[in-house]
């Protein structure tokens, strides 16, 4: 199920379609509806725990081994994300143009574009989630922000 906050559209849809349009262009990828709806909740679970300033949340939606990269240990990581998000007096995180694609080895691919806000600092990005099932959860297993 979509919410405000995560357009149902596909690159090629509009906003005002409806997502049936974006669940059927993605089964056609190999995206069954059950999968599409899953990692969209995944999504939406990760964007408004980030939104709440719910670390916990947060970090519970990446998979326990995420690394942002080699040189950067899992406890660096926690270290860094919780100094950027609790301290902030609101954060508000959008999204949308969402596409979901089939990725390598059980992978869901999630790319969108992401609205950032808070009492800080305002950013439009380009993002890549990449989920891969675990214990019956869909996680983040890599992130990549253009």
């Amino acid at each position: 199920p979509s919410t405000p906050a995560v357009t149902a559209a596909a690159s090629a849809t509009s906003a005002s379609e409806p997502a049936t349009v974006a669940r059927a262009s993605e089964e056609k990828a190999g995206i069954d509806n059950a999968t599409n709806d899953a990692i969209r909740q995944a999504i939406e679970r990760w964007r408004r725990s980030w939104s709440e300033r719910n670390i916990q949340g947060y970090l519970d939606s990446y998979d326990p081994g995420y690394k942002p990269n080699p040189n950067v240990t899992r406890e660096q990581w926690i270290k860094e994300r919780t100094a950027r998000i609790v301290p902030r007096k609101f954060i508000e995180v959008t999204i949308d143009d969402l596409r979901l694609e089939p990725g390598n080895d059980d992978t869901v691919i999630a790319r969108f574009t992401q609205h950032y806000r808070s009492d800080s600092l305002e950013t439009r990005t380009k993002k890549e989630l990449v989920f891969s099932r675990r214990n019956g959860a869909w996680l983040i297993v890599s992130e990549r922000s253009r």
